[in-house]
C-alpha cells in the first residue's frame, strides 16, 4: 500500500507571534486553522530553527492557542525576529534581561544597527550553548512542504530547500508580492536586498508557486523572464475576506475622548509606500476649501518604514493635525465600532499584492476610495472609485464629492449590499488544499472516498 503524503506547514512566521495577526501573519493563520480543523486531511506543522538549521514539529493547539485575537496592530515582537525555538527555551532571567535592555537601547537611539545586530548575535550564541539540543525533523520522500510565510527572513536558504527536493521533498512557495523590489524607494532598503537575495533562489528551487492576484503572478511571471529563470508553475488564490466572529464592538477611547465627530477611515501601515501624504494634501485642500468643519481623518495601523517622517509631517501642520488621528492599536472589537461608523475608507496605497483593507471595506457595506495601483482594481471591481496613486486632484474631487454630494454615499452603499460576494477563508483554505492536491496527489482516491463516506 501506497504511504500517505504528509502536508507539512512551515509556521515559523506564526511562531512567537504576538498580538493580532496582519498581513501575511493574517492569511497564513487562517489557512492553517481551517486545514487543521478538517481531521482527514493529512496536515502537520513545523518551524524552522535557523540557530541549528534544522525543522521542528509544532503542536497545532498550542499554536492555535497563540493566535486568540488582541490588537490590530503591525509593531513587531522579538520572538518573532529569533528563532522561535531559541527564545522560548533560554532561561527566563536571560530572555528578560536581553529584552529589555534592546528595547531600551533603541529608545534611546544610542546604538547603531551593526552594533544592534551583534547585540543579538552574541545573545543567539549566548541561547545556543545554554540548550539542550534537539533532534531535527526528518521528512519523507513524496511530503509536501507548505512554505507560506515571511519566507524571506523565516524559512531556510535554498541550499537547504535543494537538499530536501533531493530527497524527494515537494515545496510550494506563498509569495505574496514583490512590491520591495518594484518600488525599492518606498521600502526600507534591509527588506529590498533581503528579497533580491531571496527571490531567485526560492523560484529555482520550488515545485509550485502560489501567489494571490494577478498582478502578482504578472510581476513573478517578468521578473523570471528578466532574469532567465527556470520557472515553476504558478497558481492563484484569492485571500479570505470574511468579518471576525461578532462579539460585539467597543469605541476606541482615544479617539471618542477628542469628539472627532464624522470621519473618514484609513486601516493600514503607517509608511511610506502607503501614500499618507497624499491624503495629507487633500485634507489641506479640503481645510482650505470648506473650512473647519470637514470630516476628521482616521488612520488605524502600526508604524511601518518612515513612520516618524510621516508624523513629523503631520505635526508640523497644527490646523490639519487637529483633523488627523492615529490609532497604532486598536482591537477587533474597536475596528469593527470605526468600520460601521465611518463615512467611507480611503485607500491611496503605492503598491499591493492584493488589498485586503478594501474587501473589509466592502463587507462592511461601506465605498471605498483607492488608489489603481497594482493589484486593487482586482479587489474593488466596479463597486470602488479609484484615482492614480500620484493624482492628488482626482483624490480630493472624489472624496469632495463623498462628503458633499447628497445621497452619493448612500446610493454607493446599497450598490456594495446587493452586489459584492464575500469570500471566506474556509473558501480561500480549500481552494489552496485543492490546488496543492492536483499538484501533489496528497490525499489518494481511496482517502478521498472514505472522507465522502
Amino acid at each position: 500500500m501506497e504511504a500517505r503524503r504528509t502536508l507539512w506547514v512551515d509556521v515559523t512566521t506564526l511562531v512567537g507571534w504576538r498580538g493580532q495577526p496582519t498581513g501575511i501573519a493574517r492569511a497564513l493563520g487562517q489557512i492553517v486553522r481551517h486545514w487543521i480543523a478538517d481531521e482527514q486531511l493529512p496536515i502537520r506543522l513545523c518551524r524552522y530553527d535557523a540557530v541549528h538549521r534544522s525543522y521542528y514539529a509544532v503542536d497545532s493547539s498550542q499554536l492555535l492557542a497563540t493566535l486568540a485575537p488582541a490588537s490590530h496592530s503591525t509593531e513587531p515582537c522579538l520572538e518573532g525576529v529569533w528563532s522561535a525555538a531559541s527564545w522560548t527555551l533560554c532561561p527566563n532571567e536571560l530572555r528578560d534581561a536581553v529584552w529589555h535592555a534592546g528595547q531600551s537601547l533603541k529608545s534611546l537611539g544610542r546604538i547603531s544597527r551593526s552594533v544592534w545586530n551583534k547585540t543579538l548575535g552574541s545573545a543567539q550564541r549566548t541561547m545556543t550553548r545554554l540548550r539542550r539540543p534537539l533532534p531535527g525533523l526528518q521528512f519523507c520522500p513524496g511530503d509536501v512542504l507548505f512554505l507560506g510565510g515571511a519566507s524571506w527572513k523565516d524559512s531556510p536558504r535554498p541550499e537547504m530547500i535543494q537538499q530536501l527536493r533531493s530527497g524527494g521533498v515537494q515545496i510550494v512557495s506563498v509569495i505574496y508580492d514583490i512590491t520591495p523590489l518594484r518600488c525599492p524607494h518606498l521600502c526600507a532598503p534591509d527588506l529590498s536586498r533581503a528579497m533580491a537575495n531571496w527571490l531567485p533562489g526560492v523560484l529555482t528551487t520550488s515545485d509550485l508557486v502560489v501567489t494571490i492576484s494577478q498582478h502578482s503572478r504578472l510581476d513573478l511571471e517578468q521578473y523570471g523572464q528578466q532574469h532567465a529563470l527556470a520557472m515553476p508553475p504558478i497558481q492563484l488564490i484569492r485571500l479570505g475576506d470574511e468579518p471576525g466572529v461578532d462579539d460585539g464592538e467597543n469605541a476606541p477611547q482615544e479617539l471618542v475622548s477628542r469628539a472627532p465627530g464624522p470621519f473618514v477611515l484609513y486601516v493600514s501601515t503607517l509608511g511610506l509606500n502607503k501614500n499618507h501624504s497624499l491624503l495629507f494634501h487633500v485634507w489641506r485642500r479640503l481645510l482650505d476649501q470648506h473650512g473647519s468643519g470637514i470630516p476628521t481623518l482616521v488612520l488605524v495601523g502600526g508604524h511601518g518604514w518612515r513612520a516618524d517622517q510621516l508624523k513629523r509631517e503631520l505635526h508640523s501642520d497644527l490646523s490639519l493635525s487637529r483633523h488627523v488621528r492615529h490609532l497604532s492599536h486598536t482591537t477587533d472589537r474597536q475596528l469593527r465600532w470605526l468600520y460601521r461608523r465611518c463615512l467611507f475608507t480611503v485607500y491611496p496605497s503605492h503598491y499591493e499584492g492584493w488589498g485586503l483593507p478594501v474587501a473589509e471595506s466592502l463587507v462592511a457595506g461601506k465605498y471605498c476610495i483607492c488608489s489603481n495601483a497594482a493589484s486593487l482594481p482586482e479587489v474593488g471591481g466596479t463597486l470602488v472609485d479609484y484615482h492614480d496613486p500620484l493624482d492628488g486632484w482626482t483624490a480630493f474631487r472624489l472624496i469632495e464629492r463623498s462628503l458633499l454630494e447628497p445621497n452619493w454615499l448612500a446610493s454607493r452603499e446599497e450598490r456594495i449590499r446587493q452586489q459584492y460576494v464575500t469570500t471566506t477563508w474556509l473558501t480561500c483554505a480549500q481552494q489552496a488544499f485543492q490546488i496543492l492536491n492536483q499538484a501533489f496527489a496528497i490525499t489518494t482516491p481511496s482517502n478521498d472516498s472514505r472522507k465522502a463516506a
